[in-house]
């Protein structure tokens, strides 16, 4: 199981590549070949676990309101390197707990659960196009729904539009080029998906209120 707690990253899932934000998760059937990629710093779970009902855990999904899935993963993963006291009896009963809740996740509605399978993918299919412009009418035909119907994933999953995920991958990108390569501003701009650097430019100041050479002489988180 990959838990995100920091960050945006694509999860390769043999053929399949998904867009994980903070709070989603996917589950992998044992022997699933299966990696991640990321162009920023992020922070994530990975639990390996038995359980006799999978099939009544969500492949892919996000916690719940009020859900304490990752605080509980992050027990788990804490207390199986620090070998505390009862360990193993603690390990146990919070295995019992993260069945509990992940069976939580898979009753939520089949709706939402398409609807989260279907944004994830989007964002893998971004994640390898953003630096070349995006047909959402395109998209949404090669995810096998309509545009409107993607546009209504995103606002049910993430409450953002899918043009909105675009631009951040476009601007995260050339805000860690900018950090860590010798690129000009020209080339970094063409390859993070801008028509010019006069246009990522207006970007970074509406965004951070600064310009590319200032981003370059002082450190700029996303």
């Amino acid at each position: 199981m990959i838990y995100l707690r920091e960050g945006s990253i694509d999860e390769v899932v043999g053929q399949d590549v998904l867009g994980l934000e903070p709070g989603m998760f996917v589950v992998h059937p044992p022997g699933t070949e299966h990696g991640d990629l990321a162009h920023s710093e992020y922070f994530l779970y990975h639990v390996m676990f038995t359980s006799d009902h999978p099939s009544a855990w969500p492949r892919v999904g996000c916690d719940l309101d009020g859900s304490p899935l990752g605080a509980l993963l992050g027990m788990i993963v804490h207390d199986w390197h620090n070998g505390w006291a009862q360990r193993e009896a603690f390990l146990r009963h919070s295995a019992q707990m993260l069945d509990i809740v992940m069976k939580r996740c898979g009753l939520f509605g089949q709706e939402g659960r398409t609807a989260q399978a279907i944004v994830a993918q989007a964002r893998g299919l971004f994640r390898r196009g953003f630096r070349q412009p995006i047909d959402m009418g395109e998209i949404a035909a090669e995810l096998g729904i309509s545009r409107s119907t993607l546009y209504a994933h995103f606002r049910s999953v993430l409450g953002r539009t899918p043009q909105s995920v675009v631009a951040e991958m476009r601007l995260r990108n050339a805000l860690f080029l900018l950090q860590h390569s010798k690129l000009s501003v020209a080339e970094i701009a063409r390859g993070s998906g801008y028509c010019s650097a006069s246009h990522l430019g207006r970007k970074l100041r509406e965004a951070y209120n600064l310009g590319a050479k200032d981003i370059r002489a002082q450190s700029v988180k996303p």
